[in-house]
């Protein structure tokens, strides 16, 4: 009785030794990827975020390029859509977390989001990138589900 207690007890502690890392590794990974300042840099996590108000008329390179974006986005729709989620089905997660993505990352959402996107490089795959962190989204699959929609954008 005693050496089977021995090992089952053995047994539990390396999993656990070798498990726990991992766990408490990704778990700090998704938390860090979701806090405000790494979505929206230059934000702290007290400021509210809100699109500008009708009455401000933002102008300049990053506004052209986010309007069309927004218009490439409305106009290939459904195309969209189908791109993030074969994008979403090649992620290493398990099949819940592709179905809650699916549903949160929707075209709609997106151009929603790129409202508040002031600040980026210039690229295409970086605002949408931002906007889908904006919905929450981990920056490692933003940047994916970005590039298969700007594949399919331009």
């Amino acid at each position: 009785m005693s050496k089977k207690f021995a090992i089952l007890a053995l047994a539990i502690v390396l999993t656990f030794t070798a498990i726990s890392p991992a766990f408490a590794a990704a778990n700090q990974y998704s938390q860090v990827n979701n806090q405000i300042a790494t979505v929206i840099p230059g934000v702290d996590k007290n400021t509210s975020v809100t699109p500008p108000t009708e009455g401000v008329t933002p102008q300049g390179k990053v506004t052209w390029t986010i309007k069309a974006i927004k218009e490439a986005l409305k106009a290939k729709a459904s195309q969209v859509d189908s791109a993030i989620k074969k994008a979403i089905d090649w992620l290493p997660v398990s099949q819940k977390v592709k179905d809650n993505l699916v549903k949160i990352i929707k075209v709609d959402a997106i151009i929603k989001a790129l409202d508040v996107i002031t600040n980026f490089s210039g690229q295409v795959e970086d605002a949408l990138s931002q906007a889908i962190q904006y919905l929450g989204i981990p920056g490692w699959i933003a940047n994916i589900i970005a590039r298969a929609i700007s594949a399919i954008l331009f």
